[in-house]
């Protein structure tokens, strides 16, 4: 299930660095969005460093915003 939802977003994958910052898959960094559901008051420890998403916004920086 996992490669496949991969597959099927491919270009929306991302690396999840430190707190908040993510790089792409072009190379660029971004920011988890505040609203999202992988954001939350305590630094959460992911089970994995690589984050799939549907949607890009951009503000004063590019954020990603995680659908629940």
């Amino acid at each position: 299930m996992i490669s496949l939802l991969c597959y099927a977003l491919y270009p929306n994958v991302c690396f999840h660095v430190s707190k908040r910052k993510l790089l792409t898959t072009e190379g660029k960094e971004a920011l988890i969005h505040k609203n999202s559901v992988n954001c939350g008051r305590e630094i959460p420890i992911f089970p994995s460093p690589f984050f799939v998403f549907t949607e890009k916004v951009i503000k004063k920086k590019l954020q990603i915003k995680f659908d629940k």
